[in-house]
């Protein structure tokens, strides 16, 4: 489970006929001051986040950069080797679901962005989370 800020506007594609959206998505530890005086720096981690289906759907059309996200997913870990012929590995999140954390305007119809089957950020599936 992560809460994050979007790191660039998704792009939706094609994969084997299903629609897929990758995006990057920062969370953040928030610093703070030791006992002794001394400040630790906020850390931001980057997280590879891959949305399938009509959740890509949604995503592409109604997330930007800079919005808040929940995402609950799985890690997948890839293997590949690079063109000096190194094994590598990545690590990317396969989301199960989302919600949208960033408010939209509630202007009349739906021209803030937000659609209409999401309200205040939660979906039609409502899982109980307080947020």
């Amino acid at each position: 489970m992560l809460i994050g800020r979007v790191g660039q506007e998704p792009a939706l594609r094609q994969a084997g006929g299903t629609c897929v959206v990758t995006l990057s998505l920062s969370t953040v530890e928030r610093g703070y001051t030791r006992q002794d005086g001394t400040k630790v720096e906020d850390k931001t981690e980057w997280h590879r986040v891959n949305f399938w289906g009509k959740s890509a759907e949604i995503v592409s059309k109604y997330v930007h950069k800079g919005d808040k996200l929940y995402v609950d997913g799985k890690i997948q870990t890839n293997k590949y080797t690079d063109k000096q012929g190194v094994e590598r590995e990545s690590k990317e999140i396969r989301c199960e679901d989302f919600e949208f954390l960033t408010q939209k305007p509630q202007g009349g119809g739906n021209t803030g962005g937000q659609p209409s089957q999401w309200q205040g950020g939660r979906s039609q599936q409502d899982n109980g989370l307080p947020y």
